[in-house]
């Protein structure tokens, strides 16, 4: 009988995967502020002579004068803002369902009373990145 090799299975990636992300989100907020610059800002409506940019006709006209280094502030301006929405969103759901210093004080009151199948439920019921942690805990306990 002849033995064979199973080949390993393929290493998955570990680690943090955030700057992919993030990278992402800059090269769009770019693409949009680059085409906002050029198809918006430098636009003949926004000049007293079109074809000739050199007199802004109103506020548009005169960003776009400001040169090259306003597509690449806008850029910055709007990386902030998106990485403030997902930051804001994030920890929005951090939270769970409930109100958490009333989950913490549950959790505690359950502890004190060696009820950790209350504490559980109340994990379940909760949700949320804390109730996450605390419900890891929990395992972690009930496994030594």
């Amino acid at each position: 009988m002849a033995t064979t090799k199973q080949a390993a299975p393929a290493k998955k990636s570990e680690g943090f995967q955030g700057v992919r992300g993030a990278f992402w989100i800059i090269v769009v907020c770019a693409i949009i502020a680059f085409t906002l610059f050029f198809t918006w800002f430098g636009n003949d409506m926004h000049f007293q002579d079109p074809g000739v940019q050199d007199h802004p006709a109103d506020i548009w006209g005169t960003i776009y004068k400001g040169g090259v280094i306003v597509p690449v502030i806008h850029t910055l301006l709007l990386t902030v803002l998106a990485m403030t929405i997902e930051r804001w969103l994030a920890l929005k759901t951090a939270t769970g369902k409930g109100a958490l210093p009333k989950f913490v004080a549950n959790i505690k009151a359950a502890l004190n009373a060696n009820d950790f199948a209350k504490a559980e439920q109340l994990c379940n019921k909760q949700r949320g990145t804390v109730a996450n942690v605390v419900m890891a805990s929990l395992n972690a306990y009930k496994s030594m």
